[in-house]
């Protein structure tokens, strides 16, 4: 496996060798992902897709927030109390990849340059959104970038 600065590098080497900007998703067992993109104008834009379902698979220090105590009351509400748990959980990767209505705008830019005509607020709400699977995610922002659609099977 190869490391951010690994996958930065080969977009970069992507990019001197094709004039034309290159994306890429860096998916983790189906549950989310990275994207990265570059271009010769707008430069690199970063954003996550499901960031939330990657957080367990870091572990400590980004999980000790979701550790409850024993002693610990829990709300009535847990819906808010996990989703505020994972939020902040989520903070500290944010200075990776920002989140979704920071990204969106450099996405679109990124997509822009590419000869697309993407709205942010459509990129904006795919990379806020999930799905099952991260692989699907990530075609669906593909799409919503202005890419010709792909065939699954």
């Amino acid at each position: 496996m190869t490391g951010a600065d690994d996958q930065d590098d080969l977009l970069v080497s992507l990019l001197a060798q094709t004039g034309r900007p290159v994306l890429a998703g860096i998916v983790l067992h189906s549950d989310g992902a990275q994207v990265i993109g570059y271009s010769p104008q707008a430069g690199r834009w970063s954003g996550w897709l499901m960031l939330e379902r990657l957080v367990d698979y870091l572990g400590s220090p980004y999980t000790d927030c979701l550790d409850v105590g024993e002693h610990e009351d829990l709300p009535a509400d847990l819906d808010e109390f996990w989703s505020d748990r994972y939020h902040e959980a989520c903070r500290p990767l944010y200075e990776l990849a920002p989140p979704a209505a920071i990204a969106a705008p450099h996405a679109v830019a990124w997509a822009t340059e590419a000869g697309y005509t993407p709205s942010v607020e459509a990129v904006e709400a795919v990379l806020d959104g999930g799905a099952t699977f991260a692989e699907d995610h990530f075609l669906k922002l593909l799409t919503t970038l202005g890419l010709p659609t792909f065939e699954t099977s």
